[in-house]
Order: structure tokens, then C-alpha cells, then sequence
């Protein structure tokens, strides 16, 4: 299952698990505007950290 598929399911446990949790950091595998609304329906706020375009090969990325 790709990883937007099951992002409604766990933010809505993890709003049961962590009640101050409000803004949730993730890769660029969930951006969008469906994953965005969703979180926002549940009172998160998803900020997605992008690699750079001159990053190569495996780096940290902060905020990840």
C-alpha cells in the first residue's frame, strides 16, 4: 500500500495517541492536497521537507 493511502487511518490513531501533536513533518511522498485536507480535517498540519535538487546520494534531511 503506498504510503498516502494509509495516512487517513494513522493520523487518526496518532490523534488518539498524541492529543498535543499539531504540526507533523514528512517527505515528499506526502504532499499534496489530498494528504493536506485530510490532516487538516483531523487538526494537523502536515509540512512536507523536499530534498534539495543538488543533494546526491543519501543525505539527513533536517526536520526528518
Amino acid at each position: 500500500m503506498p504510503e498516502r493511502e494509509g495516512c487517513e487511518d494513522v493520523l487518526i490513531e496518532m490523534k488518539g495517541l498524541f492529543r498535543q501533536l499539531k504540526k507533523i513533518w514528512a517527505d515528499g511522498g506526502y504532499s499534496g492536497a489530498a494528504f493536506a485536507k485530510i490532516a487538516k480535517r483531523l487538526g494537523r498540519l502536515i509540512e512536507v521537507v523536499k530534498r534539495n535538487d543538488d543533494m546526491q546520494g543519501f543525505e539527513v534531511l533536517p526536520k526528518r
